[in-house]
């Protein structure tokens, strides 16, 4: 009695704990960087409605090194994909190149309007010589300086978007 007690407890905690079929979900940011997670809730909001139910990696592995071809190998790994215009669409190119301007375009109107700030601060601590007037200006300062590496950091990455684009002879409507 004892015994089947404990055998229907197990079978009943194996049975709870199910079979191991979580979900597992794949995104992609703004950078390019593959991410995967078993919680939806764990997903930034901008990016999931970008994410991909995987049902397995052990299978998807199999899938691609019995019957895929190269590209959907490339998509899978993180490694860098050869500069080829058939390894992404144009949809692919237009977001890349559409997410970095507007990321430049954000950037510099931050800056402009921190800038302006700055000018005030300054005027205030000219004028009142206050030390919460000066820690003010040096934060603000601070900030517009993080500001301008962001934003060269970002010219930067279109400029290489843009090169890679040249080698890969994307036409030029896909890059705007």
């Amino acid at each position: 009695m004892i015994l089947r007690m404990i055998c229907f407890c197990i079978v009943v905690a194996m049975g709870a704990a199910g079979p191991l079929w979580a979900e597992t979900y794949e995104w992609t940011d703004n950078k390019g960087v593959v991410s995967f997670t078993d919680d939806l809730d764990k997903i930034p909001a901008i990016y999931r409605n970008k994410a991909k139910k995987r049902e397995s990696i052990r299978s998807e592995q199999g899938e691609i090194s019995d019957s895929a071809p190269a590209a959907k190998q490339r998509e899978n790994s993180s490694l860098p994909a050869p500069a080829n215009p058939g390894d992404h669409d144009e949809g692919w190119w237009r977001r890349k190149f559409a997410s970095l301007r507007a990321e430049i375009k954000s950037l510099e109107s931050t800056l402009a309007d921190d800038q302006e700030k700055l000018v005030q601060l300054k005027r205030k601590r000219v004028i009142y010589q206050r030390t919460r007037d000066r820690i003010a200006y040096n934060e603000m300062d601070a900030k517009i300086e993080d500001d301008e590496a962001k934003l060269k950091e970002a010219e930067d990455r279109l400029n290489a978007l843009d090169k890679e684009a040249d080698r890969s002879s994307v036409p030029q409507q896909w890059r705007q």
